[in-house]
């Protein structure tokens, strides 16, 4: 466990976090939470039967457990206890695909610049291209956009996988560009690992993931697939990799089993601040919620709840929960025809129960 410090990401509100776990997915949640502006004050190895007197010690704000084991699961409940699955999947169906090429503004905006920049496809299983994507793709692109937090196969473990794996590789002029794996499994097919070409983002601007989503949903069109995966994406909601998916008309299918535990343990402007601008995914009794934390000081007009509806709502959720903290708006009221998506809920009641100190 590890007492951590620092200003809430894009805000003045210092905050003290208690972080249980370590890996590629403490550094995203740091870079989430405080960004680089954070200093690790104390790190212990924890005992679960020491753990109330250590927070209560600590004073933190908020409690992150990483990947918690069942007997810290067990330990860290109540109303004021978030699960995030630590991914979220996704799917697009061949119907909703379509209808957002021809209504959508942003994607008709990519299918542009991809004829724009002439891009094409080509799939291949041919070794040599596969070491290309490997070396000259995927590794230079995970690390500039993930940095400290890049999940990386080994080189051998994905070309293992070949065997019942395509390459899908986007090609412009005569140079290969970007490219994704589409691995056949279970009578299925699945979006795994993603590629651009020395992680250049000019070739992102040019296109080229958008031409992967699109020419991989024609891909397995010609394949005779009735969905196209479109791989896994973090459970906070203004990932961009999940909005991203989202333009393109993707529904929720699963989540992975592992998860964060987030829990509240004193509230303060600088947890509001943090539930503000992070709103998320949460997994409750086997079900999708969308959580999105109201600013407390502010009146919202039906048009910014269609807004946040538009920006935070996707399909397979249950529902869109909206915690409301306002003092100065007393009542919400959700336009009649997005009632069955969204629930309003009081912070106030969400925090009331007694924290774990």
């Amino acid at each position: 466990v590890s007492v951590i410090e620092g200003m809430v990401r894009g805000t003045q509100d210092r905050m003290r976090v208690l972080l249980l776990g370590a890996g590629i997915d403490r550094s995203y949640l740091l870079h989430l939470v405080f960004g680089d502006d954070y200093s690790e004050i104390k790190r212990d190895r924890l005992w679960r039967w020491k753990m109330r007197g250590y927070i209560s010690h600590h004073q933190a704000d908020l409690l992150i457990a990483i990947r918690p084991g069942d007997t810290i699961a067990g330990y860290l409940h109540g109303r004021n206890v978030f699960e995030i699955p630590l991914w979220v999947c996704g799917e697009i169906d061949f119907e909703t695909a379509e209808d957002y090429q021809n209504k959508s503004r942003n994607v008709k905006t990519d299918l542009r610049r991809i004829r724009k920049n002439n891009l094409e496809y080509t799939v291949t299983k041919d070794p040599r291209l596969f070491d290309l994507f490997y070396h000259d793709m995927h590794v230079p692109h995970m690390k500039r956009v993930h940095k400290e937090g890049a999940f990386l196969l080994e080189y051998e473990e994905m070309k293992n996988k070949m065997s019942q794996a395509e390459l899908l590789l986007i090609k412009k002029d005569d140079t290969y560009i970007a490219g994704n794996i589409i691995l056949y499994e279970n009578e299925g097919a699945r979006a795994w690992t993603l590629g651009v070409k020395d992680g250049d983002p000019e070739y992102v601007k040019k296109g080229a993931l958008s031409a992967v989503f699109y020419f991989r949903i024609e891909c397995l069109r010609d394949k005779g697939f009735d969905q196209v995966p479109i791989g896994s994406s973090r459970g906070f909601l203004k990932d961009g990799s999940l909005q991203y998916k989202k333009k393109w008309g993707m529904h929720l299918t699963s989540e992975r089993r592992n998860k964060f535990l987030i829990k509240v343990l004193k509230p303060s402007k600088a947890v509001n601040a943090f539930l503000v601008n992070n709103p998320f995914i949460q997994r409750c009794n086997n079900e999708l919620y969308g959580v999105y934390f109201l600013e407390a000081d502010k009146q919202y007009t039906e048009d910014e709840l269609r807004e946040i509806y538009k920006s935070s709502y996707i399909p397979g959720m249950k529902k869109l929960n909206l915690y409301h903290t306002s003092v100065i708006q007393d009542d919400l009221h959700i336009p009649d025809d997005l009632q069955e998506y969204i629930t309003v809920k009081r912070a106030r009641m969400l925090f009331n129960e007694k924290s774990v100190t």
